[in-house]
């Protein structure tokens, strides 16, 4: 966990909040919770403010939600951490959906399930032992082996199509890419391997007319955000940046063009540094130039 690069970036504030919001006993299987504000100021020794600034970067950060009107919070991460194939665990995650009281969260937590249901059955019906040894061996070239349960099982497949070989060019082509970066600044393992890797390829055609997963592609694109947004007076924010940067991607295309747009704009201010002006102008000035 603490190799993400959202959680690498927190301050140390806001990672003790996130810390406790994994760690209290209000958690449940769901991830999906009520608990007062007042609670969490006496258990963290946070003052109001900290813990209201905090949710808000958590949000940003695609971490935790929270909602004002029911009191609840939705750990975005809990099924990564705490869910699994046992039955025992599916039998408690259905008894607790129906009393979340946000709707949004409910359907989300529901969504979820049956997103990792489907994927169990996926990695149960693609992915055989000759492919997780190969891919084991592919996985070790790689720089930062972070978050390897999150590969999934048809990038795993496609990855062993492509051969040990090929993915080694493919891996030392990115390594020289990140020569002169910072830690923070390289993907994880699962990023790189749930479909980046394409991108770093030489005279090796890879299909990309596909479709991308949308739930990959928002991941995507909010990765690149949050390198994107550190780079923005913190006075200038009011917590719709998101909608601001999907608002002015959102033409770009199909799928990996959203995607080599969020990334065009987070590889402009990595290279000009901070700004002086809100996101929300930034943006426009990015969309005229586009333009022009």
């Amino acid at each position: 966990m603490y190799e993400d690069m959202e959680i690498s970036e927190l301050s140390s504030k806001e990672l003790l909040l996130y810390l406790y919001l994994l760690t209290n006993i209000h958690t449940n299987m769901c991830g999906c919770y009520r608990i007062p504000i007042r609670n969490i100021e006496f258990d963290t020794r946070l003052s109001k403010d900290d813990v209201l600034v905090g949710l808000e970067t958590l949000d940003r950060c695609n971490l935790v939600k929270y909602s004002k009107e029911t009191g609840e919070f939705l750990i975005v991460n809990w099924r990564f951490y705490n869910w699994n194939v046992s039955n025992i665990i599916k039998e408690r995650i259905n008894k607790e959906i129906p009393d979340i009281k946000n709707e949004l969260f409910r359907k989300q937590v529901a969504e979820w399930k049956r997103a990792d249901e489907n994927n169990s059955v996926k990695k149960t019906e693609t992915v055989y032992p000759e492919s997780n040894t190969l891919f084991e061996k592919i996985w070790t070239l790689y720089p930062k082996k972070t978050n390897k349960s999150k590969v999934t099982a048809a990038a795993i497949k496609e990855v062993c199509e492509i051969g040990f070989d090929r993915m080694k060019l493919c891996i030392n082509n990115y390594k020289k890419s990140i020569e002169d970066k910072e830690d923070k600044y390289v993907l994880g393992g699962d990023t790189f391997f749930n479909g980046r890797y394409k991108d770093y390829f030489d005279n090796v055609n890879v299909d990309r007319s596909a479709p991308m997963n949308e739930e990959l592609v928002n991941a995507r694109v909010g990765q690149a955000f949050n390198s994107i947004i550190k780079n923005f007076p913190k006075e200038t924010l009011d917590g719709k940046e998101k909608n601001y940067l999907w608002a002015a991607i959102k033409d770009s295309g199909k799928e990996w063009d959203i995607i080599n747009a969020a990334d065009e704009i987070k590889a402009y201010l990595d290279e000009h540094g901070t700004q002086q002006i809100s996101f929300k102008e930034f943006m426009k000035q990015w969309l005229k130039r586009k333009k022009a």
